[in-house]
């Protein structure tokens, strides 16, 4: 029997875990990407929505996202729901699916604060 040095024996299993882990970060990478350029499309939305409404000040009481991904039957979605509040006694949710247009209504107190404490 040859004797092998002691770094070969290694390389069966060393290599599959390297690639496995490489495989796992660059998945990891690219969900990041993804995660961040939904929001920056999510804070462009709300910042447009805002202004067309004519609201300069906002609070935001709750915020309740789900973040879409790409699952191999197909695009899921993000969805954005958002409670808003502009002094001094204003009360707004605030929804957007990726792919409709923004909806922002009104609300009262009462409802915003049942809603925060949902």
């Amino acid at each position: 029997m040859e004797w092998i040095p002691e770094w070969r024996a290694y390389i069966g299993w060393l290599v599959p875990l390297a690639l496995m882990v490489g495989v796992g970060y660059l998945t990891h990478r690219l969900s990041q990407k993804d995660r961040a350029r939904q929001l920056r499309e999510r804070d462009a939305y709300l910042r447009q929505t805002l202004t067309h409404h004519g609201i300069t000040q906002v609070q935001t009481l709750k915020d309740r996202s789900i973040h879409g991904s790409n699952t191999t039957d197909g695009h899921t979605p993000y969805q954005v729901h958002l409670i808003l509040h502009s002094p001094p006694n204003r009360w707004f949710v605030y929804i957007h699916i990726e792919g409709s247009a923004p909806v922002l209504s009104p609300l009262t107190e009462h409802r915003a604060r049942l809603a925060v404490n949902a």
